[in-house]
């Protein structure tokens, strides 16, 4: 990496979608969560733990979908956002 250049950072969204909100389930965001869903997420803090690197979207997705873990608990959390 040449010097003074900047890495860019990806972000998946695991949970589940929320058209109204502007959030789809498996959008991936270059350059990290656009600034609209920072502000909703200021509202609501757990949707930040929905966003993973690329390379752990397997790993969450595993979680979300197994009761008790904390991911499957904030996706149903998040589900309420959308009704």
């Amino acid at each position: 990496m040449a010097k003074g250049s900047k890495k860019i950072v990806k972000v998946t969204y695991c949970g589940p979608s929320i058209p109204m909100l502007g959030l789809l389930h498996g959008s991936t965001f270059i350059g990290g969560v656009p600034e609209q869903i920072k502000i909703l997420a200021s509202d609501n803090p757990f949707l930040k733990k929905l966003f993973v690197k690329p390379e752990e979207v397997g790993a969450a997705l595993v979680s979300i979908s197994t009761h008790g873990t904390v991911l499957y608990s904030l996706s149903e959390r998040a589900k309420k956002l959308s009704i």
